[in-house]
């Protein structure tokens, strides 16, 4: 989906002068101009934690914390991203083996272009530069963002137009497949969706959704980030294991899943 780059701006967090450092050093690394701006959200769950793995509801909202990112096409098909704070680019080459990627940005970068090419769509090489501000760990869904930004580059660049439910899966193809990491749709669908937005698994292959207007200041609500000083980043088992209690719960009162009883 585009929009106008002022509203990108706008609705995130101090974004004009997040793109004035951005710009900066995309010319600074590339020597020429950015020629793309994208943005993606985290995200936070207003009700129905884990429920998605359970063919259940949830409620979630897009949070102004963002990951923003200005690119242009790549000058020798390879994808390079550099990260604000970092000296070296994340570099991925389409033609090299997948084992040669060392960190869990570049097995991303490759998981969204193979996912990209999996749902037919095309996926031209980028330099990017960006700056995120959903810290990795935070629960706040920051590989989402991630994976839906770069999707965002690749739909620029090759003048596509990605559905919101088709990003979903193509961040969480990249998640699953490239990382290892067992996530559903429900961050992917929230990030790619926007706003509040509410989403029945019942059918978890094809997951409905409708945005909600909610205004919190008008019902004197806030919704409040907290810094505790945790991390989710180590905790990938004790989440696999989430839905494997749930559905041996269901198993033991008879059903397929924990949506199907009420009990």
């Amino acid at each position: 989906m585009r929009i106008r780059r002022s509203e990108i701006l706008h609705s995130v967090e101090n974004g004009p002068a997040r793109l004035e450092q951005v710009h900066t050093r995309f010319v600074e690394q590339f020597d020429r101009e950015p020629t793309v701006l994208v943005s993606a959200p985290g995200r936070s769950e207003i009700i129905g934690n884990h429920t998605d793995h359970n063919n259940g509801r949830v409620v979630a909202a897009a949070i102004n914390l963002d990951t923003l990112i200005v690119a242009a096409p790549s000058r020798n098909n390879r994808s390079r991203l550099v990260s604000l704070g970092w000296e070296d680019a994340f570099e991925v080459d389409p033609e090299s083996d997948r084992s040669l990627d060392v960190n869990d940005t570049q097995r991303l970068m490759r998981g969204v272009i193979a996912g990209l090419a999996k749902f037919g769509y095309a996926a031209p090489a980028y330099d990017a530069v960006l700056d995120s501000r959903v810290l990795p760990g935070s629960g706040l869904s920051s590989s989402a963002a991630l994976e839906i930004s770069l999707i965002g580059i690749h739909e620029a660049l090759s003048e596509s137009d990605v559905p919101a439910q088709e990003r979903a899966r193509i961040g969480q193809f990249a998640e699953n497949e490239y990382i290892g990491k067992p996530s559903g749709l429900m961050d992917q669908t929230a990030v790619s969706v926007g706003g509040c937005v509410a989403i029945d698994f019942s059918d978890p292959e094809e997951p409905r959704y409708h945005q909600i207007t909610l205004d919190f200041q008008r019902t004197n609500h806030q919704l409040a980030i907290v810094n505790t000083g945790g991390s989710h980043a180590d905790l990938t088992d004790q989440y696999a294991a989430v839905p494997r209690e749930m559905h041996a719960v269901a198993e033991v009162l008879g059903v397929g899943n924990l949506a199907e009883t009420s009990r």
